[in-house]
């Protein structure tokens, strides 16, 4: 939210960010990819079901200040889980990294080429039907006036072929 707020203050052309629900007519916003929100746990983790992974284990969340975190916030309030939050942190890969040492378990974007569903320390849980298969949207937000509007055209059109090109590895 900090990059889009300058973004919006003319501080910067454009940037990176994860979609907001907050429409600015001043800005404008291009898609890029998604990534689907699901459990990451241990690889030694027993409970079969979303909810029974995140009521039986500590758990590690994602900063609520954050877009993402609130997100989160979110989807466990409709999950009704009681969970046993053990620590809050802003680093998505710390977070992975602590369930891989087996500290507790999260609730994360699956980002983009992590590879995780591979990797023999983790487990990843996709979430109940019912929630709607959620994911955040990863996209370019720039100002609609600006003087590099080729520029960030140019960057947004290559950034969606190569994220395209993965997606397309990937599921073969």
């Amino acid at each position: 939210s900090e990059l889009a707020s300058k973004v919006e203050a003319g501080e910067l052309d454009a940037a990176f960010v994860v979609e907001s629900n907050r429409k600015v007519a001043s800005l404008h916003w291009t898609p890029l990819y998604e990534e689907p929100l699901v459990i990451v746990a241990p690889a030694s983790v027993q409970e079969q079901t979303a909810h029974a992974v995140l009521a039986a284990n500590p758990f590690l969340r994602f900063d609520r200040t954050q877009r993402t975190g609130r997100q989160i916030d979110r989807l466990l309030r409709r999950l009704g889980v009681a969970s046993d939050e053990f620590l809050e942190l802003n680093a998505i890969e710390t977070l992975v990294e602590l369930v891989r040492q087996e500290v507790g378990v999260t609730l994360l974007p699956l980002l983009n080429g992590s590879n995780w569903q591979n990797s023999p320390d983790l487990r990843i849980v996709a979430l109940p039907d019912e929630l709607g298969h959620p994911t955040r949207s990863i996209g370019m937000v720039e100002r609609r006036d600006h003087v590099r509007q080729h520029i960030t055209h140019e960057i947004c059109t290559q950034s969606l072929e190569i994220f395209q090109m993965k997606a397309h590895a990937q599921a073969s």
